[in-house]
């Protein structure tokens, strides 16, 4: 899940690693799954039987973890995809990234010299809502400050077709602004 590999942690290490609390907290916070109590007690006891080191022993654990689907349906997506989502997201900071990203972004609007001209376009796009949320309100601020504004239907995401094609398209949304003119 590194998208470095030269990072120091993997998602391996924080499974076998990490309290029972501070797992609950990861999948709570970055994975947003209501169940991340029950998630993180079960890895916690696999785990007592020997370490977690296989995507499928994990994704088995989650799965077992979390109860039946309502209904009889059967889930549209599969159980563990948000914890590998907060897996993924601790191990390569990525909201920190983006974080980071996005503070540039509204340094070099508030600097008429910068390593972003005045008239350039930034755009985003994200494949969670923590993403979607960090930048919806960055962008909505620029707007409000009227040191940008939004290009495009903001957003977006995929088309139906693209969707059938690429079902990992779906959770894309795309955001766009364009700097002002004049930055003050």
């Amino acid at each position: 899940m590194r998208l470095d590999p030269s990072l120091p942690i993997s998602a391996a290490d924080l499974v076998n690693s990490l309290s029972e609390r501070e797992l609950c907290a990861m999948i709570e916070e970055f994975g947003e799954d209501p169940g991340a109590r029950r998630i993180a007690r079960k890895l916690v006891q696999v785990r007592a039987e020997g370490p977690i080191q296989t995507t499928s022993r994990l994704a088995e654990a989650v799965r077992s973890a979390v109860p039946g689907q309502r209904g009889g349906g059967k889930p549209t997506t599969d159980p563990a995809t948000r914890t590998f989502q907060a897996l993924r997201i601790a191990v390569n900071d990525e909201l920190g990234c983006l974080g980071a990203f996005l503070k540039s972004v509204e340094d070099a609007t508030k600097r008429s010299a910068g390593w972003l001209r005045p008239g350039a376009r930034v755009a985003v796009l994200s494949f969670h809502s923590l993403e979607d949320r960090l930048v919806k309100r960055m962008f909505g601020q620029l707007v409000k400050d009227s040191l940008a504004v939004e290009v495009g239907e903001q957003g977006a995401g995929p088309q139906e077709d693209e969707v059938r094609s690429n079902p990992r398209s779906r959770s894309a949304k795309l955001r766009a602004i364009k700097l002002c003119e004049k930055n003050t």
